[in-house]
């Protein structure tokens, strides 16, 4: 793993994007007129498991957010060939996904960055370097609007539903696949780490939104300001 670099902040403008896409196009966050955002989805590679079964879920949620005025864009270190054999073997019809995302980018962006270390347990060799996992949430004009960055792709946070589900009223939200895998790869210590991540990720979502208790979470909060 490698250093991390300052991320972008909410209500600031976010650093430029521009990356070829597996369609053949030249995807530009610049020129992207969303109704309300652009989901960018930063992934890890073809070498990575956990992300197909990500994308893939992202791909079948894809209705949902354009009927919610939501762009959504995938994109990886990954050279063109890699990116053109995800997007065929993993099934990603209907999803923009680009490829070539420099390094310098992903930082700029805040992502982590790591280095190659073989073959993973697909048997797929891993980049020199590699972008890890993040989610941006970028108003129109280009500012952000919310964002995670992981070290690894383990248990991504969906910390926009939980914010939903509590600003819509729910007495309580239920987590459950993310914890599959954390007791899969780390047992109690995983499950422990998870849930440190999960109160911390939902603080610093508060903060975000000026909520400083549960009590004040509004409705108003989700697209509201």
């Amino acid at each position: 793993m490698t250093d991390l670099c300052p991320r972008p902040m909410p209500r600031h403008p976010v650093p430029d994007l521009a990356v070829a896409t597996v369609d053949g196009s030249l995807w530009r966050l610049a020129d992207r007129r969303p109704e309300r955002f652009t989901l960018v989805v930063a992934y890890r590679g073809r070498h990575c498991p956990i992300c197909r079964a990500y994308l893939q879920e992202l791909v079948r949620l894809l209705p949902e957010f354009a009927a919610r005025g939501v762009d959504v864009l995938a994109v990886s270190a990954d050279d063109e060939a890699r990116a053109r054999e995800s997007h065929r073997e993993w099934r990603l019809e209907g999803l923009a996904l680009g490829y070539g995302l420099s390094i310098a980018t992903g930082r700029a962006w805040g992502l982590y960055v790591s280095t190659g270390r073989g073959a993973t347990s697909i048997g797929i060799e891993e980049p020199a370097l590699f972008t890890e996992p993040g989610l941006f949430l970028v108003r129109p004009d280009g500012t952000l609007y919310w964002a995670a960055v992981q070290t690894m792709p383990f248990a991504r946070p969906g910390f926009a539903d939980v914010l939903k589900a509590l600003a819509l009223g729910a007495d309580a939200v239920l987590i459950g696949r993310p914890f599959v895998t954390m007791v899969y790869g780390a047992g109690a210590e995983g499950v422990k780490t998870y849930v440190e991540k999960l109160k911390a990720e939902l603080a610093d979502t508060m903060a975000m939104c000026g909520a400083h208790s549960l009590a004040e979470i509004r409705r108003d909060m989700l697209f509201g300001y």
